[in-house]
């Protein structure tokens, strides 16, 4: 659930930048808009690892 409620922050916070450039004529404004909204796409194809499981040994398997 936090990946996601990031995905949806950096998506909103870089729509906002890539607006605030584009009314006050900053192209840097704007890319790091365009950046902020690629790292919410990027952050689409992580997937967070299941719980690790410890290792056992073949003795605590056979009790």
């Amino acid at each position: 659930m936090p990946v996601h409620t990031a995905k949806v922050v950096l998506a909103l916070a870089g729509v906002v930048v890539f607006l605030s450039g584009t009314r006050f004529g900053l192209p840097w404004l704007r890319w790091a808009g365009i950046a902020l909204v690629a790292i919410a796409w990027l952050l689409r194809f992580y997937r967070p690892s299941g719980p690790r499981r410890s290792v056992t040994t073949p003795s605590e398997v056979s009790q």
